[in-house]
């Protein structure tokens, strides 16, 4: 039979999961910042990940201890708890162990508590004979685990209906507001073609009126200039006729 391979060194799978763990900060989008299971009556965190590596991530695991050891998630199994410092804690306690997250302030709750029960099921499935016996820190899958659900329920379009047919409706909104201002751009180019239309027909009526008038002042100079003619011609006749029949 062959034997199977040797595990690991210590230092490897160290860095493959702190490298796993830097890939997961790379696409974090700040909805859910920390996911952690715990063991309530001796206090211990089983597993625990952080997917926010900045200033405010040191607050989390603090936050989340004091609320494991202030006993008194047992009269209260699930609620959400606003800190100014690390944003919304939300917890769910069941047979022993508190499952809790970290979220911003504005991720909904409904959405917040169907990941816990997701990772409730999940975790109990996972590793539920070794929840009793695990040390701190102990639960290396159910690290795995809590992380892939923090970071898939971070994008909350694909894990909140709400949330999906929200963005849906926003960017139809967006579409019609882009329809409705190109409506509006034409409207303002058919007013101001109407606009140049109707000048042009003031100035067509202008124009004719001129015309006409100017037609009728050209026809009464034209009359008086025949009348002038006329007359000169018959002063004329009467010049030469009246001295010829005078002589006669």
């Amino acid at each position: 039979l062959l034997s199977p391979p040797p595990p690991p060194s210590s230092s490897l799978s160290l860095f493959l999961f702190f490298h796993s763990l830097s890939q997961t900060m790379a696409g974090h989008g700040g909805n859910v910042n920390y996911g952690g299971v715990g063991r309530v009556h001796d206090k211990i965190l089983l597993a625990h990940v952080t997917l926010d590596t900045g200033p405010r991530s040191e607050r989390f695991q603090q936050v989340v201890r004091r609320v494991l050891e202030s006993g008194k998630v047992i009269d209260r199994p699930r609620m959400s708890v606003v800190d100014k410092d690390v944003g919304t804690l939300h917890y769910d306690y069941a047979d022993g162990y508190l499952f809790v997250i970290l979220t911003a302030n504005t991720y909904p709750q409904r959405t917040a508590f169907k990941l816990l029960e997701e990772m409730r099921q999940e975790v109990n499935t996972l590793c539920g004979p070794q929840l009793p016996t695990a040390k701190e820190n102990g639960l290396t899958s159910a690290r795995r685990l809590i992380q892939q659900l923090c970071e898939r329920y971070d994008d909350l379009s694909s894990v909140d209906k709400v949330t999906r047919v929200t963005q849906k409706v926003e960017e139809v909104k967006g579409v019609m507001n882009e329809n409705i201002t190109r409506v509006m751009q034409n409207t303002e180019a058919l007013e101001t073609l109407e606009d140049k239309s109707a000048e042009l027909r003031n100035q067509s009526s202008t124009f004719q009126k001129q015309s006409t008038s100017l037609k009728r002042a050209m026809c009464q100079r034209n009359v008086k200039l025949t009348l002038i003619i006329v007359c000169v011609l018959i002063l004329l006749l009467v010049i030469i006729i009246v001295p010829i029949v005078a002589k006669t």
